[in-house]
C-alpha cells in the first residue's frame, strides 16, 4: 500500500490502487488521513506528526488495522510494516508531504505467534511431564495400600464380600477417584511425549480417553456426549499426537454446537474396525454442519469457517498431517444443518496380535516363593511394595542403585528379580542396568523397570531397546503379581 500525504494536515495526493481498496475506493483525494483511515490508532497519527516536524524517517513499526478487506460485511484484523519517507524540496529542511509505504504481514505476525505458543506449550509439555512423575509416586502407594487395606479387611471379616456394605463402598470410591487421577496423569504424560517421531503400537482408546478427560469442560456445557469403545487392533502411532488430533475434533465438534442447548446436542464417538484390518475413530455432531463450498477446504492451513478469534484454521490442517504421517486418512461427511462426521481412519499393525498370540501359547508356571529385590528412592512406595510383597516372597527394599550394587555384591544367594525404578538421583535405573550388564552375567535379564514416565530422550530410546519387563506407575498390586508370575 503506498500514497503521499502533504502539509501539516496530512492530505492525501497520491495513493496506489491498494490504498484505494483500503478505504472501498472512495475518492479520498485531498482528505485528511485521520478522516479517510478513522482506522488507523494515535501512535500512527503521532509517528506522522513528527516525521513532518523533524524530517527524520520511520521505518520498522507493525500495526494491526481492523477492516472489511473482503468486502463481506464482517472486518477481521490485519498487520502491517510501515516506512514513512519524508518528501523535501531541494536544499530545503521543511517537509513538503511524506511517502507512505505499508507492507501486508499478516502471516509473519501470524506464524510467530504460533511459534510464541509452540514454545509454551513445549514448555508446559516438560512441565506437564514432570508433575506427572512427581505425582505417580504417592500415586502409586495410595492405590497400593488401598488394596493391600482391602485385602486386611477381607481377611478380618472372611472374604471380600463380608465386609460391611459402608466401607466396601468408601473403598471402591477411593480406588475410583484415585483411577481417575492416574487416568489424568496417563493423559498428562500422553500430550508431553517430547519425541513426537517415536511411532509404537497404541490403543487408539488409550489417546481418545486422554481426549475426552481434556476436552470435558469445553464440551459438556454444549453436548452430550456418547462414548462407543471396542476391542481394536492397535496402530502404529504416536500416543501424543494421536491425543491431540482427538483433542482438535472433538473440540471442533463442540464449537459448531450453540451453547445453552447441551440438553439437545449430541457428539457421537465410536471406536470400530473395517474391513483391511482398518481401525475407524468416528467424531459424529449434530452442528450446523458444513457448506459444500467449503468442505472441499477444510484441510487447508489457513482456512477457517469459524468467527474471528475463534480458529486459526490450521489445527485440521495440522491433524492431516499427522494423520497421514501414520498411514492413515480423515474423512469428513457433513450436511448443513444436520451435523459433520469426522472419521480418522488407521491401519492396524500386527505386532500386537503377535505378542499377544505368543504369550497365549506360552505355559502357566506354579508360582513359587521368590527372592526379590527393591530399588527406588522413595520411601513410601518402597513401603508398600514390600508389604505386597512380603508375605509370598522374601523381599528387600534399598533406596539407591549405588547401594544395590554393593550389596549384590555381598550377598551369596542371588536375586530371582529386581524391580528397578529408572529416575533416580545419583545412579539413575539406566546407568545400574549397564553396570549390571557390563559384568557379563546375565543378570541384567532379571531387571524388572519401573517408571513412572518422566524421561529423556535418551532414555527413552534405551529402553525401547530392552526386552525386559517393565512396571508403570501407578499400578495396583494385581499387576505387579501378575507381572511376577508371568515372568517367572
Amino acid at each position: 500500500i503506498a500514497a503521499v500525504f502533504s502539509g501539516p494536515e496530512q492530505t492525501i495526493e497520491l495513493a496506489n490502487p491498494s490504498f484505494y481498496e483500503l478505504v472501498n475506493f472512495r475518492n479520498i483525494m485531498g482528505v485528511k488521513v485521520h478522516e479517510a483511515l478513522p482506522m488507523l490508532d494515535e501512535t500512527t497519527h503521532d509517528t506522522l506528526n513528527r516525521v513532518y516536524a523533524t524530517g527524520h524517517r520511520f521505518v520498522g513499526r507493525n500495526f494491526t488495522m481492523k477492516a472489511d478487506w473482503g468486502k463481506t460485511g464482517v472486518p477481521s484484523e490485519k498487520s502491517f510494516h510501515l516506512i514513512f519517507e519524508p518528501i523535501k524540496s531541494a536544499g530545503q529542511k521543511e517537509v513538503d508531504a511524506i511517502w507512505c509505504l505499508a507492507f501486508d504481514v499478516s502471516e509473519t505476525v501470524a506464524l510467530e505467534q504460533k511459534l510464541r505458543s509452540a514454545e509454551r506449550m513445549s514448555s508446559l509439555g516438560e512441565m506437564a511431564a514432570g508433575i506427572g512423575h512427581e505425582i505417580n509416586n504417592p500415586l502409586a502407594y495410595s492405590l497400593l495400600n488401598l488394596d493391600l487395606l482391602t485385602d486386611k479387611l477381607g481377611h478380618q471379616f472372611g472374604t471380600r464380600d463380608e465386609i460391611p456394605a459402608p466401607v466396601r463402598e468408601l473403598l471402591k470410591k477411593s480406588i475410583d477417584g484415585l483411577d481417575r487421577v492416574r487416568d489424568i496423569v496417563k493423559g498428562l504424560k500422553a500430550f508431553s511425549r517430547q519425541d513426537e517421531s517415536l511411532l509404537e503400537p497404541v490403543d487408539v482408546c488409550d489417546p481418545l480417553r486422554a481426549a475426552l478427560d481434556f476436552t470435558s469442560n469445553e464440551v459438556r456445557h454444549r453436548a452430550q456426549v456418547s462414548v462407543k469403545y471396542a476391542d481394536v487392533p492397535r496402530v502404529l502411532a504416536n500416543s501424543g499426537r494421536l491425543a491431540q488430533v482427538f483433542t482438535n475434533l472433538l473440540v471442533n465438534a463442540a464449537q459448531a454446537l450453540d451453547i445453552g442447548r447441551a440438553n439437545v446436542n449430541t457428539i457421537d464417538v465410536t471406536v470400530s474396525t473395517g474391513e483391511g484390518e482398518q481401525v475407524f475413530v468416528d467424531f459424529q455432531d449434530s452442528g450446523c454442519g458444513i457448506p459444500p463450498e467449503q468442505l472441499s477446504r477444510i484441510f487447508e492451513p489457513f482456512f477457517t469457517s469459524k468467527p474471528v478469534g475463534v480458529g486459526t484454521g490450521l489445527g485440521l490442517s495440522i491433524c492431516h498431517g499427522i494423520i497421514t504421517s501414520f498411514g492413515g486418512t480423515i474423512e469428513v461427511t457433513s450436511e448443513v444443518g444436520k451435523g459433520t462426521r469426522m472419521r480418522v481412519v488407521l491401519p492396524a499393525t500386527r505386532a500386537q496380535q503377535q505378542i499377544a498370540e505368543t504369550a497365549a501359547v506360552e505355559t502357566t508356571r506354579e508360582s513359587s516363593r521368590k527372592r526379590i529385590l527393591i530399588i527406588d528412592d522413595d520411601k513410601a512406595l518402597r513401603d508398600v511394595i514390600t508389604t505386597a510383597l512380603e508375605r509370598e516372597h522374601d523381599v528387600v527394599a534399598l533406596e539407591s542403585a549405588v547401594e544395590a550394587l554393593n550389596h549384590l555384591d555381598r550377598v551369596a544367594e542371588p536375586y530371582d528379580w529386581v524391580i528397578c525404578d529408572v529416575m533416580m538421583p545419583a545412579m539413575t535405573g539406566m546407568e545400574f542396568f549397564e553396570t549390571v550388564r557390563s559384568r557379563g552375567t546375565g543378570f541384567e535379564k532379571k531387571i524388572i523397570l519401573m517408571t513412572g514416565g518422566a524421561f529423556t530422550p535418551k532414555v527413552r530410546s534405551w529402553m525401547e531397546t530392552l526386552t525386559n519387563p517393565k512396571l508403570e506407575k501407578p499400578f495396583r498390586m494385581k499387576q505387579l503379581k501378575e507381572l511376577l508370575e508371568k515372568s517367572a
